[in-house]
């Protein structure tokens, strides 16, 4: 993001001494690459130098400028109020607002061996368990005892049913549904529920990627269910997940 953020502000202060003093830059001086990043924006178009920088978070070349600054205004904020209040004692995390999501879950999964020793961490993997909440981000205001809480995910080709908690068919030509603050803990592979307790609840092993046009590697892999219903139902449908609405 850093790289990002260097990149526009040294290309948006040449733009304005152009506009303000339009005779000292011309011909050669005013490169090819100004004039692309000045012609998207005038049409505005997010300039595809500064797509390339944003990596998997990039959205589509279909999205508006406007759109694009304002979501990247909103992940700076949400950045910072993590640095003033510190991780530990943060609610619950955006994980959209993040250009390497995995380094937040690797940072859990640290906390996690560390709480159950340096021999348990030696001797057997960890991993990731998610529940969906029925909670909003609005309405939590403390973090939780163990793993921690985190929003902005969208599932494509399934909806979710808040009040029920189940996963249910939808509609053709429908867009992604926005979930819930899922919970998200970090345990010993041998802690896991038995497998019988997993076909009782059906549960899906959802991949969660950083958006649908990135590189097709997950996040993490998330737990979600339908009483009754076996989970390749889901998979038939191509249900995944994204941390991006796009």
């Amino acid at each position: 993001m850093i790289t990002l953020l260097a990149e526009m502000r040294s290309t948006l202060q040449k733009l304005k001494n152009l506009t303000e003093n339009p005779t000292e830059m011309f011909g050669d001086l005013f490169s090819d690459k100004l004039i692309d990043i000045a012609d998207d924006m005038f049409h505005h178009r997010i300039p595809l130098i500064w797509r390339n920088l944003a990596g998997d978070s990039a959205p589509p070349a279909t999205w508006q400028l406007g759109h694009w600054l304002a979501d990247l205004g909103q992940r700076c904020l949400h950045l910072e109020k993590i640095i003033i209040q510190g991780r530990e004692k943060f609610p619950a995390f955006w994980l959209g607002a993040f250009f390497q999501p995995k380094s937040l879950l690797a940072l859990l999964k640290q906390d996690a061996m560390r709480a159950h020793g340096q021999h348990a961490a030696q001797m057997e993997p960890f991993i990731f368990q998610t529940e969906i909440t029925a909670r909003d981000k609005d309405h939590v205001r403390d973090p939780p005892q163990e793993g921690m809480f985190v929003y902005g995910i969208y599932i494509w080709g399934c909806t979710w049913e808040k009040t029920t908690a189940e996963l249910q068919d939808i509609a053709p030509r429908h867009g992604p549904t926005p979930l819930p603050i899922i919970h998200i803990v970090c345990i010993p592979a041998s802690e896991k529920p038995a497998a019988s307790e997993l076909v009782r609840y059906e549960t899906f092993s959802c991949p969660v990627y950083p958006a649908r046009v990135s590189p097709r590697e997950p996040v993490f892999l998330m737990d979600v269910r339908h009483d009754n219903i076996p989970p390749s139902r889901w998979a038939l449908r191509g249900l995944a997940a994204t941390i991006r609405p796009f």
